[in-house]
């Protein structure tokens, strides 16, 4: 399982790639960023994937409802490994969603 706050192009290379090897589960947390104005749409996705908050700006998501809807997809998926980008503040706080919430690290 991998967490963005919003896929880009980039992204969905990479998740593709990984998917050629594992069964991978992309998350994104909303479908809009404020700071990148990405749009990607579901063409040629060889992954699942999932979108927290479709139509909510990332900046605009609460800590809580954020961590909710995180803690909730980890229940679901219950994955063995969790992916999260390092230079942002949003997935260091899902990592420590994910270790509190699963207890795998």
């Amino acid at each position: 399982m991998a967490f963005w706050s919003n896929f880009g192009p980039y992204h969905l290379a990479r998740l593709n790639a990984l998917a050629c090897l594992f069964h991978v589960v992309g998350v994104e947390i909303a479908g809009v960023e404020r700071d990148r104005e990405w749009r990607t749409g579901n063409d040629h996705i060889d992954f699942k994937r999932v979108t927290l908050f479709k139509d909510v700006v990332f900046e605009d998501i609460k800590e809580r409802d954020r961590s909710s809807k995180c803690i909730g997809i980890l229940n679901a998926e219950n994955p063995d490994v969790v992916l999260t980008p390092g230079y942002s503040i949003a997935s260091k706080q899902i990592f420590h969603e994910t270790n509190d919430a699963h207890k795998k690290c």
